[in-house]
């Protein structure tokens, strides 16, 4: 299992914002299952970030591309993703 932790810049997401995140291997090969979430950089009050979902898509039949959406509650907050896999 991989979890990669604080990738791409510092976002701020404010309440009920939905942020899609893309990501891609390497090796542009299915990776199986892969989640998205998030890692608090600074908060005000109790903010909460969860997740909606997560897809593969495949690009001309054998590069795979993965999407995570992310959604906030509370108060703003600035996070960075984390990405995580069961390899």
């Amino acid at each position: 299992m991989g979890l990669y932790m604080g990738l791409g810049g510092i976002t701020t997401m404010e309440p009920g914002e939905t942020l899609t995140v893309a990501w891609e291997y390497v090796d542009k090969k299915d990776h199986g299952p892969n989640y998205v979430s998030a890692s608090f950089i600074s908060r005000f009050g109790t903010p909460t970030v969860a997740t909606l979902q997560t897809s593969v898509q495949s690009v001309r039949g054998h590069e795979f591309i993965y999407y995570g959406q992310l959604q906030g509650s509370g108060n703003a907050t600035a996070i960075q993703f984390n990405v995580g896999n069961f390899e």
